[in-house]
């Protein structure tokens, strides 16, 4: 835990408890359809390797808040939000910090007084390989920066959070176990009882859920399983089926002849001067490049028409215009969609009583094993509030004992009573995370008020993103949603090894500030 002098215990490492793979399927998403920038973060010109936009909102306070995305105990995501730190701190002179996981004054900045800077830097760059430190501490102790960084939990609820979660945390292993032994059993009743159409589609889900199916390739499947199924309603899955499969009026195989022509027209015809801030070289490695290059042609063929004998550019504007529609849609909603139509699509197929049961307690067991995990996303936590678990012990226990029977396979069932009660615990520990988000957001904006700043970076896990958004756009601030890149590698470890040393972290036993100050010292 950081104590900084004699404050509250300031721990600036946690969120409420989610998956690396929750908070890195934006970051997937950009990645797999390389989603371009704003214009409105075009122009900060903030580098690509940097961080990619999920969201902006335009707000009429004149208040701008970096809504940084964190990726727990990732080295490279940390190192990434170092940089970007330091990028907003030179560029847009920012000075306020916020984070959550902390109270008060949290900057490490004291430290920069010991050792030498290669020696604060070494010994830095271990503790964030370690997850003892973030980004934004990294760069507190091994830069010159003058920023203020400041912690807005609120420090009863953040304790409130954790008890909640050290609730739970000594039976999950235990869980764990029992739900396994449950999911064993209904797999094997699942290939006997369910029809293969289902079990395909589930096979799929699960394969893109893993990042072994990528979202193109899982976006055409669901595609191909929708027929009959109005797609009104998922209107931002829209444009990406348009252009992934090329069914928005234009020739993928004549896109590239179009901008070669163009572009070999144009080469010849102009001088150097003439091309000042048109992209004439392939831009095909991601769409924002892509559609920054055929605008740019666009607009010169527009201007100088006459002189290259107006060249057909049909193809070539129609593309323009998908790829545009597809860089407006918020990344998230993509991925709403998509559960969305997955529900949709699941209750096109048809199923017995004893199927329709067998496939609800399928669900819902997966819904459990998340919730034990504490890898439900802020949707799905809602769900279950709203009644869509409904967990039966004893009912689930009389079917599966009977239909194990029937269909001869071997199989033992936990004790599922004793799962019941622990339920309702691991609930408990995502309500007080909502608490503890109501009141971060009201900190962040008073923290900004009494600072008379016109702009604030604020890094938060990905469970909070959407809410905290919502909720400072409509007190009118601007807000603009950074997700640093990074390669999602093995969420499920990377999530464990987080836990580990979020409650290392808490019990007291990493003392960070002293031992860096006794290491770069000695």
């Amino acid at each position: 835990m950081l104590t900084i002098g004699k404050k509250l215990n300031c721990t600036k490492n946690t969120d409420q408890i989610r998956t690396q793979a929750w908070c890195g399927r934006l970051i997937l998403l950009s990645a797999l359809l390389c989603l371009p920038f704003s214009s409105f973060l075009q122009a900060l010109n903030i580098p690509e390797e940097l961080a990619q936009t999920s969201k902006h909102t335009h707000g009429p306070n004149g208040k701008t808040v970096f809504l940084i995305q964190e990726a727990h105990v990732q080295y490279e995501v940390q190192k990434k939000i170092s940089d970007l730190l330091r990028f907003l701190i030179d560029k847009e002179s920012l000075k306020l910090i916020l984070v959550e996981g902390g109270w008060g004054r949290v900057s490490l900045s004291y430290l920069r007084n010991y050792g030498t800077p290669e020696a604060r830097l070494k010994i830095a760059e271990r503790y964030l390989k370690e997850g003892k430190i973030s980004g934004e501490e990294f760069l507190d102790l091994t830069s010159k920066a003058n920023f203020n960084l400041w912690g807005v939990e609120n420090a009863d609820l953040y304790a409130n959070n954790m008890k909640a979660y050290l609730n739970i945390e000594s039976e999950q292993a235990h869980m764990v176990q029992a739900l396994n032994q449950l999911e064993h059993a209904l797999k094997l009743l699942a290939v006997k009882m369910l029809p293969e159409d289902l079990l395909e589609f589930e096979a799929k889900r699960q394969s893109f859920q893993e990042g072994e199916t990528s979202l193109i390739d899982y976006l055409k499947f669901l595609k191909s399983k929708a027929s009959g199924i109005n797609l009104e309603p998922f209107s931002s899955l829209t444009p990406v089926f348009e252009l992934i499969e090329g069914t928005a009026g234009f020739d993928l195989d004549k896109i590239e002849i179009e901008k070669k022509n163009l572009t070999n027209a144009i080469s010849k015809k102009f001088t150097r001067y003439d091309l000042s801030g048109i992209q004439l070289e392939e831009t095909n490695k991601e769409f924002r490049a892509e559609l920054q290059g055929i605008d740019s042609l666009l607009a010169f063929h527009e201007k100088y028409r006459k002189q290259l004998k107006a060249l057909p550019v049909e193809n070539l504007a129609k593309y323009a215009v998908v790829l545009k529609q597809v860089s407006e849609i918020d990344p998230e909603q993509i991925f709403q969609n998509i559960d969305l139509l997955e529900t949709e699509i699941a209750t096109t197929f048809s199923l017995t009583a004893d199927q329709a049961e067998l496939n609800h307690i399928l669900n819902a067991s997966k819904t459990i094993q998340k919730l034990f995990a504490l890898e439900l996303g802020p949707e799905e936590f809602q769900n279950i509030k709203k009644g869509a678990l409904q967990f039966e012990p004893k009912g689930w226990r009389t079917f599966l004992e009977t239909q194990i029977s029937k269909c001869s396979i071997e199989a033992s069932l936990p004790d599922l009573n004793k799962i019941e009660p622990w339920i309702s615990l691991a609930q408990n520990f995502y309500t007080s995370a909502i608490k503890r988000e109501e009141a971060l957001i009201q900190n962040t904006i008073q923290k900004i008020e009494a600072e008379h700043e016109t702009q604030a970076a604020l890094i938060v896990g990905g469970f909070h993103r959407e809410q905290i958004t919502r909720a400072l756009s409509e007190k009118g601030f601007s807000v603009i949603v950074l997700s640093p890149k990074f390669e999602v590698l093995d969420s499920k470890a990377d999530h464990d090894r987080y836990l580990k040393i979020l409650k290392y972290k808490w019990n007291g036993e990493s003392a960070a500030p002293a031992n860096f100050q006794s290491q770069i010292t000695s």
